[in-house]
């Protein structure tokens, strides 16, 4: 999508979303966290710009753990701000990090 759009449209997007499952039958309810982050790169004029934004960081494990064989989707609950980078970008690339823990 060309940035004017995305800016003309309040950078309307959707949450990333990962699915995880529990492959360990001796340990059938898996707590698990995660954490996520992203790299914002903005290119203007040939010229690159990089920031750094922390996302979502969790510090205890989720009330449903993961289940064995049972996939569970959980999704993100703060996007990263593009529209404040998107202002003056020819075009933006985003690189999603994501981290999970399981207190293993």
């Amino acid at each position: 999508m060309p940035v004017d759009h995305f800016v003309a449209n309040n950078g309307v997007m959707t949450k990333p979303s990962f699915t995880a499952t529990n492959l360990s039958s001796v340990f059938p309810q898996q707590p698990f966290d995660f954490s996520s982050s992203a790299t914002i790169t903005t290119w203007t004029n040939k010229d690159s710009v990089g920031t750094f934004q922390i996302l979502d960081v969790h510090d205890s494990a989720f009330s449903t753990p993961l289940t064995f064989g049972t996939f569970s989707t959980s999704m993100e609950k703060i996007l990263p701000d593009l529209l404040t980078e998107a202002a003056t970008a020819d075009s933006i690339t985003v690189d999603y990090k994501l981290w999970i823990s399981t207190n293993d």
